[in-house]
């Protein structure tokens, strides 16, 4: 039977895609409402979605990357309570860093900044902001307040 999933399944594909699937397997997903039968009109109906759908990435991705060039013209600081010996009492997260980024320079999606392990010391970092295939590193000062 031929399907539009209606969400990522996994194993099968993502939210969109039109499969061939069992009839019993399709029947249960879509009782379930993870997919629904790809009739014709269905189908027309999908395409006008997917075209809107790829515009509305292409300005978020034009939007991300005037944000990344921003970021990475002003440079990031922050300040964060440390020690005498310049150790963080609390380390800098991804999380952290998007407040900080979105309080001064402007609003980034989360999936944006790529941190292996949260930073736990004053000075200058270096930050990988990525945009699709595209990775910018970026400056990130941290002080002590």
């Amino acid at each position: 039977m031929k399907v539009i999933l209606l969400q990522d399944v996994a194993k099968m594909g993502k939210k969109f895609d039109v499969k061939e699937v069992p009839n019993g397997h399709a029947a249960h997903l879509i009782r379930k409402g993870v997919m629904e039968m790809a009739t014709p009109g269905k189908l027309a109906n999908l395409e006008n979605k997917q075209s809107a759908n790829k515009a509305i990435l292409e300005q978020e991705g034009d939007d991300l990357t005037k944000a990344i060039a921003k970021i990475k013209k002003e440079g990031i600081s922050i300040l964060a309570k440390a020690n005498e010996d310049g150790g963080l009492f609390e380390g800098i997260t991804a999380v952290k860093l998007q407040e900080a980024i979105a309080d001064s320079i402007v609003e980034l999606p989360i999936t944006a900044i790529v941190l292996q392990e949260p930073i736990k010391e004053t000075g200058e970092h270096e930050v990988q902001l990525i945009n699709g295939d595209k990775t910018t590193k970026v400056k990130l000062v941290i002080s002590a307040e």
